[in-house]
């Protein structure tokens, strides 16, 4: 992160970036020293990416996202999802105003589907984008379709970011895929990972720091419908010894939603 940071710094500049990570950061703090800037960095993936990017003293701020926690942050701040009215606003800045009201209840599925998370709805929306031809009801549908809807979404990635972040506690988050809809407690964490209800509550703790699930009251965590189907992905994929699933095999590939619109 800290050459890409550099690079952005000299973009047009002939000097070459650095090749050592501590070189980079050197002359981030070099070029940044007297200077009052706010440095902005998306996705952080792991907290030693942006140490000793800034100078020990000038006016200089970082402003990070991330869906890992980032320790010595002085305001840490966790984000909700979109509420409806701003999903619709950022789907009207990527489609359109004329799509998105030729077809209100389309585009607001459309956000519904996309739990008002601002990567999926900028990447769904992106499809419409590609597809000028396509109506916002052909990718409500699109969406609606649990075969389709992590490829048309961009999601994947970054839950599998989190994913692999969860250690011990990652069995139960694949056995979460067949969980019913609605809050999860360590109870019923327990029966479906066949473990105990303390290292079950352990284990959710860690979804929530892994922004894989959210705490909706003592004891109950919700879990999004687009965590759940990543979650059921991998778990078709690891069934439990003696386990026999066959996974549904969706009517048409992700991407190509067949005729209609």
């Amino acid at each position: 992160m800290a050459a890409r940071v550099l690079r952005s710094f000299r973009a047009g500049a002939a000097e070459p970036v650095p090749l050592g990570l501590a070189e980079a950061r050197a002359r981030i703090r070099s070029l940044l020293f007297d200077r009052r800037v706010l440095l902005v960095l998306d996705n952080v993936a792991d907290p030693a990416q942006v140490d000793g990017l800034l100078p020990v003293r000038g006016g200089c701020a970082l402003l990070l996202t991330s869906r890992c926690p980032v320790p010595h942050t002085d305001r840490p701040l966790r984000l909700d999802p979109l509420p409806p009215a701003d999903g619709l606003t950022l789907l009207r800045a990527v489609a359109g105003d004329r799509r998105v009201d030729a077809e209100p209840e389309a585009a607001a599925a459309v956000v519904a589907l996309c739990e008002g998370l601002p990567l999926a709805l900028l990447t769904a929306a992106g499809r419409l984008a590609e597809c000028p031809h396509w109506t916002m009801a052909r990718l409500a549908r699109l969406l609606g379709d649990e075969g389709h809807r992590l490829a048309e979404t961009g999601l994947r990635p970054r839950l599998t970011a989190s994913y692999h972040r969860l250690g011990p506690a990652a069995p139960l988050f694949r056995r979460l895929g067949g969980a019913p809809t609605g809050p999860v407690t360590p109870e019923l964490a327990a029966a479906l990972a066949d473990a105990p209800t303390e290292e079950a509550a352990r284990a959710l703790d860690r979804l929530v720091a892994a922004q894989l699930a959210e705490p909706a009251g003592p004891g109950r965590y919700r879990i999004g419908d687009l965590v759940r189907l990543y979650a059921a992905e991998l778990d078709a994929a690891d069934p439990p010894a003696g386990a026999h699933r066959v996974r549904p095999t969706p009517d048409c590939p992700p991407g190509n939603p067949g005729p209609g619109g």
